[in-house]
């Protein structure tokens, strides 16, 4: 995961069961998200949105 990171991906989400599997889903974005426009309403969505969030910040850092 250090590799995508470091080529400016980010967590994405979880795809549960992707063949047969878990996988992750990590994206790059060539512009940067507007993530104050994402409306939420569980608490559990407002909690990955801010680790996605976080995670993306890192990549723009390095």
């Amino acid at each position: 995961m250090d590799i995508l990171r470091s080529r400016g991906y980010f967590f994405g989400g979880a795809m549960p069961r992707w063949f047969d599997g878990d996988g992750l889903l990590m994206q790059k974005f060539e512009c940067s998200p507007n993530f104050e426009s994402i409306a939420l309403f569980l608490d559990s969505s407002k909690e990955l949105l801010a680790f996605i969030w976080q995670d993306w910040e890192r990549t723009v850092e390095q």
